[in-house]
């Protein structure tokens, strides 16, 4: 079991464009957990839940 870390924010961004990038973060690790559970890809799975988690974590 890994310890989630908040991802860092993007620093030189604007508010705007770090909030797009959480968003597309979000999308890419649920579109590979998709992906990858009909091909049993453990692996990414874990990885894609690991993002998920680490953008729960608020102010992250």
């Amino acid at each position: 079991m890994s310890v989630v870390q908040p991802i860092p924010p993007i620093l030189g961004l604007p508010k705007e464009k770090q909030l797009a990038s959480r968003r597309l973060s979000a999308l890419d690790a649920a579109s590979a957990i998709s992906r990858s559970v009909p091909n049993g890809d453990d692996n990414i799975i874990e990885r894609g839940r690991a993002t998920l988690a680490r953008l729960e974590v608020p102010g992250a």
